[in-house]
């Protein structure tokens, strides 16, 4: 009987291992794919058999009409492939994402039914993302332009939705072609990127995979725009001045994916060990805007626990708070009020020192738009506190679009690593670790609104020196309670609460300093490719309403910004040599993980340093 059995199991292995078993096992990917191929096919055929109108892309480029009947096969294919796939297919986010969102899907091997809904509901996000960015830019942009009308002044909020809002901005001012998808393009190449460091960790010494889809879109939407304007700002690269040349294109995709790639496969690899610490093992990595930052902070917190010698260090967390400082966790009321402080002060300024034309009154009646009297009213205080709401609402809008697309990416995200890369660490949200050190969360958020805000204070007047950066920052809630609250938390590991008060404040103080005078360096780079012709009059600066504002974004991103932006050679040599910085820091990273062992880089860099080392001792 035995001897019966094994032939059928040899013979039942032979099958799957046919054609016929492939199919047989793959049969519903196999299906899907070719669907997808059928759809296409149907597409070229309708344009083929019924022809289709000239299509303008833009003042140097039409596409003429196609004859239908099939008499224009060859044009047919053209159009379809210009016009369809390329202009309303992978040029338009909603749709790129929505596919992208389906084959992550498949290739979880999820079904066709819950791949498409998480098309949609992707799409959608998106969608609902731009109304929210929309309205934003609307209602704030007035204000802001006011106030430089009559100062010379530009105010940026620090704000990763904003920010991320003006970037998309910027790329759509060009010209009727949309430039938006650009930063889809780079994420999914840093993603990519991101995943190969990994795979290759055992010299990279990269273990962490980032997975927080809208923290990637935040991102890609800052390096996106400033990589294509650091390096064409003197080139006049755009063809008849509206549309992007081939060349600047590939290469601002290609360097804004490699650079975003190696800061997440790197910073989020120096946030294993801490984390960890933090959490008790729960064995996740961050990934935020301040990876880098609250790496140092961990780093730096013993040299600010101010603690005398032997004394044990207390944490934050055995210290009692006063439950009237519980309310700055209210994250709605928070942004209301800074945002109602910010306007209160700027319609005062407007009101008080602006031409007849240029006071607040007249600036949002010329922004009828958003700023419609039977929604926020005819008082200009009734305005100002409606118009804050309004700006909040649409955070929250914006935000509540990017939930909705991001929720359906990162799962795609997260499977697909977990497939190609198994035993690589995710990185998460900063929020992940908020509720293992909520006192340090408090300490740190309003140290570093102080620091902050004294920086602004600074930055003011010196903005009123001649020659100085007319750039003035705001930070607004996100960036504060994100970003100084992250670096409360991981500095009171190893400094205790002093250490979690003292760092967020040096951090904040430091990095508005520095990123006041780096985004004064871009505008100027922006105005010089304006009078250069390589951007069109209708272009719009990437800094126009926001920025990312952020420590990583402020500090390690915004020191070398300073010198990249005063020309593209300067960006062409600065940029790159950030990324190698990167990579060989990373080399000298203890992630703590089981296995785990330096690699040859790192080992012959200590090697050389000790035989130095010993050579000026001896001498």
């Amino acid at each position: 009987m035995n001897n019966d059995a094994s032939p059928n199991k040899d013979e039942q292995k032979f099958v799957d291992r046919s054609i016929g078993g492939f199919f047989k096992r793959h049969w519903k990917p196999i299906v899907v794919i070719l669907s997808i191929i059928v759809v296409f096919v149907i597409g070229y055929l309708i344009v083929a058999g019924t022809g289709a109108p000239s299509f303008t892309k833009n003042a140097n480029l039409t596409y003429g009409a196609v004859a239908g009947n099939f008499a224009q096969p060859l044009d047919a294919l053209s159009w379809y492939f210009n016009v369809v796939l390329i202009d309303n297919f992978l040029g338009v986010p909603a749709i790129l994402l929505g596919v992208l969102s389906f084959v992550g899907y498949l290739v979880l091997k999820r079904g066709f039914v819950d791949s498409f809904i998480g098309a949609i509901k992707t799409a959608i996000g998106v969608l609902l993302l731009n109304i929210g960015s929309t309205f934003l830019s609307g209602v704030v942009s007035p204000i802001f332009t006011g106030i430089k009308s009559v100062f010379g002044l530009q105010v940026v909020s620090l704000d990763p939705y904003i920010g991320w809002s003006s970037g998309l901005t910027f790329l759509q001012s060009f010209s009727n072609n949309n430039y938006v998808s650009w930063v889809s393009y780079a994420l999914l190449i840093g993603f990519a990127f991101n995943l190969v460091m990994v795979g290759l960790r055992r010299w990279t010494n990269c273990h962490a995979v980032m997975t927080t889809g809208h923290i990637m879109f935040q991102q890609s939407a800052v390096v996106v725009p400033f990589v294509y304007l650091l390096f064409f700002s003197t080139a006049p690269l755009l063809n008849g001045g509206s549309d992007a040349s081939a060349s600047a294109t590939a290469a601002t995709v290609v360097f804004s994916g490699i650079f975003l790639g190696t800061y997440w496969s790197v910073g989020t690899t120096s946030t294993i060990k801490p984390t960890n610490i933090i959490t008790e093992n729960a064995n996740f990595a961050i990934g935020h805007q301040q990876v880098l930052g609250i790496s140092l902070a961990y780093r730096l917190g013993k040299f600010f626990s101010f603690t005398k010698k032997g004394q044990e260090i207390v944490s934050a967390e055995n210290r009692k708070m006063s439950k009237r400082f519980r309310i700055f966790e209210d994250n709605i009321f928070v942004q209301s009020l800074l945002i109602l402080i910010l306007f209160l002060i700027l319609a005062i300024i407007l009101q008080a020192a602006g031409q007849p034309g240029n006071k607040f009154t007249d600036v949002v009646a010329g922004a009828s738009t958003y700023w419609a009297v039977s929604a926020l009213g005819t008082f200009w205080v009734v305005q100002i506190f409606m118009g804050a709401l309004l700006v909040v609402a649409s955070i929250l809008a914006l935000s509540a679009g990017v939930r909705m697309f991001v929720t359906e990416l990162q799962q795609a995200f997260q499977g697909i690593s977990e497939k190609v890369i198994p035993g690589s660490v995710v990185a998460v949200d900063i929020a992940a670790v908020y509720g293992f050190s909520p006192n340090a969360v408090t300490y740190g958020f309003l140290s570093g609104v102080i620091g902050q805000f004294i920086a602004v204070g600074i930055t003011l007047g010196l903005s009123q020196i001649p020659g100085s950066p007319n750039v003035v920052v705001v930070p607004l809630f996100i960036t504060l309670f994100f970003n100084s609250g992250a670096i409360g938390v991981y500095a009171n590991v190893k400094g205790g609460w002093k250490a979690a008060i003292v760092l967020p404040a040096i951090f904040g103080f430091i990095e508005i300093i520095i990123i006041s005078f780096a985004l004064g360096q871009v505008q100027n780079a922006f105005t010089n490719a304006m009078n250069n012709g390589a951007v069109i009059a209708s272009a719009i600066s990437p800094i126009n309403t926001g920025y990312n504002g952020m420590v990583d974004w402020n500090l390690f991103f915004g020191f070398p910004l300073i010198f990249a932006a005063m020309s593209p050679i300067a960006a062409y040599i600065i940029l790159p040599i950030e990324v190698v910085a990167l990579l060989v820091m990373v080399q000298f990273v203890d992630t703590n993980m089981p296995n785990h062992q330096p690699t040859k880089f790192s080992q012959k860099m200590m090697q050389h340093f000790k035989k130095n080392k010993a050579i000026s001792v001896n001498q």
